[in-house]
């Protein structure tokens, strides 16, 4: 069976990154951890703000072998390629 794990970082202030979009206040561990958990999923689950920094920021989508969900209150355009699910509505409907 399957397990579900979640890598969820946010600093005392809520945000994950810095203004700059820079995730430098992360201990070397922490990010090591993550990207190992990230290596082993089979599954990605995010947040659009998240989804858009990787998108920009690497050029594309790159975890093309992995399915992917995006939540959000909003669509994104996205190419039909990348295996990436956005679920728009609401949880209830």
């Amino acid at each position: 069976m399957e397990q579900i794990k979640a890598h969820i970082a946010v600093s005392l202030d809520g945000h994950t990154a810095t203004p700059d979009y820079e995730l430098d206040w992360m201990p070397r561990d922490v990010k090591e951890l993550a990207a190992r958990e990230h290596a082993a999923a089979s599954c990605l689950l995010m947040g659009a703000n998240t989804y858009n920094y990787i998108f920009e920021h690497w050029g594309g989508w790159p975890h093309k072998s992995k399915r992917s969900f995006v939540v959000s209150h909003y669509d994104t355009n996205v190419t039909p390629d990348c295996g990436v699910e956005f679920l728009t509505e609401e949880p209830l409907q």
